[in-house]
């Protein structure tokens, strides 16, 4: 059985690209999304935690803003690995915190920013994190 019907048959969704080279939608944990709110956060931050435990640089993030709505929003999970290469970020979804703000968009090399689906822009010279998000755990 392939890697990506394993996932999927198991409640990740997640493609191809993914698995083998990095570069698409990260998975999303389907079977985190029918849990009642105080389940959801157990286990989201339990999944999460355990990807930081076992990955140099993973950091774990509760969205504070709908900034990449509808696709995330407050409350929904993040994990992802810290990059000092930003170059290689170029068009990837990444995450930015500042002033304890954090914020989910795609980035942009040349702009220094990360944009939503509206245009709205957050440049990140202020920003005392940013990486590149891997995992997704959503609420709804």
């Amino acid at each position: 059985m392939n890697h990506v019907n394993f996932f999927n048959q198991n409640g990740i969704e997640v493609s191809a690209d993914w698995v083998n080279l990095r570069n698409d939608q990260p998975p999303i944990n389907k079977n985190l999304q029918n849990i009642d709110h105080f389940n959801f956060d157990d286990l989201a931050y339990l999944t999460l935690s355990a990807l930081k435990n076992s990955i140099q640089g993973f950091e774990i993030y509760q969205l504070n803003s709908n900034f990449f709505e509808p696709v995330l929003y407050t409350g929904d999970y993040i994990g992802g690995v810290i990059n000092s290469n930003l170059e290689m970020m170029t068009n990837k979804l990444c995450y930015t915190v500042q002033n304890k703000n954090i914020f989910v968009g795609i980035f942009n090399f040349e702009r220094m920013a990360i944009s939503n689906l509206f245009k709205q822009v957050i440049q990140i010279e202020l920003s005392t994190s940013i990486g590149v998000v891997t995992w997704i755990a959503k609420r709804q």
